[in-house]
């Protein structure tokens, strides 16, 4: 009799010892399953706000000038902007009409030629550009901002190696509204990466290659001189096609990776306690 009740009590005490051992390894795997489940969104989550300044570049304006509309005085419209020729410093004799050209991949694009025919000294004509209707550009940081373009430079006559400077004059409402926004120009020249007239592209970053008048990149107009330079008083020909003119604004991703990440952080703190 006693060996049996013995026997029982052993028999109960190994059951609750399994019964105990179960509980816990059912506590650990779920303790586990915590872990992977917060660890694999907490990745997911950064990965995801990773990606932001990638899928955050708008274009404020692109202009291909496709097709190009003449207009009277040698003027271009396109459907982005207008256009304009003019000349500068002590050039001759000199063409300031905006013609049409062969653009890149055979579309069209915008010509300038200067052509200085008589020895007359330095200087050369330019290329205005216009978009009068600025929107979506709602980043006040300058170094948000790129102005990219596809240029073709050639010469002939003079040993003259052109380059070019660009500007930019800033109104703050559309339509040269509200007054003067800033006004920058390249800290130095833009040296073309060869003179044969084929098309190479170029990027510019408003902050880094840019100085002058801050520059208020909100404004509603945004004018652009796309002025070639050319070094002696030689008798010469220069020329500069430009295609593709385009603004972009990759805005600053902290504020939406740091709400993003916030939220991130709220559902594991509320999964570890759940």
């Amino acid at each position: 009799m006693d060996r049996c009740i013995f026997s029982q009590k052993t028999l109960d005490r190994r059951v609750h010892i399994v019964y105990k051992l179960q509980h816990r390894s059912e506590l650990l795997n779920h303790y586990i399953m915590k872990k992977i489940v917060t660890t694999s969104f907490a990745v997911a989550a950064l990965a995801l706000f990773a990606s932001v300044p990638a899928m955050a570049q708008i274009i404020i304006f692109q202009d291909t000038f496709d097709p190009f509309i003449s207009a009277s005085q040698g003027n271009c419209t396109s459907p982005g902007g207008v256009a304009y020729g003019y000349s500068y410093g002590g050039v001759s004799s000199y063409t300031t009409a905006v013609n049409q050209t062969v653009g890149v991949g055979g579309t069209a694009g915008l010509n300038i030629v200067d052509n200085n025919i008589a020895s007359g000294g330095s200087g050369g004509v330019a290329l205005k550009y216009q978009e009068q209707t600025l929107s979506g550009n709602t980043d006040p940081t300058l170094a948000d901002y790129t102005l990219s373009f596809d240029a073709a430079a050639s010469n002939t006559g003079a040993s003259d190696v052109p380059t070019m400077k660009i500007e930019m004059q800033g109104y703050l409402l559309n339509n040269f509204g509200g007054g003067s926004s800033g006004d920058i120009s390249t800290m130095s020249d833009v040296h073309f990466t060869a003179i044969d007239g084929s098309y190479y592209h170029y990027s510019l970053n408003l902050a880094t290659a840019f100085a002058g008048t801050p520059l208020n990149p909100e404004s509603g107009t945004i004018q652009f001189f796309f002025q070639l330079n050319s070094h002696t008083a030689a008798t010469y020909t220069d020329t500069i096609n430009l295609d593709n003119v385009t603004l972009t604004m990759v805005p600053e991703p902290t504020t939406l990776a740091l709400a993003g990440l916030g939220a991130a952080a709220l559902l594991v703190f509320r999964r570890r306690n759940a």
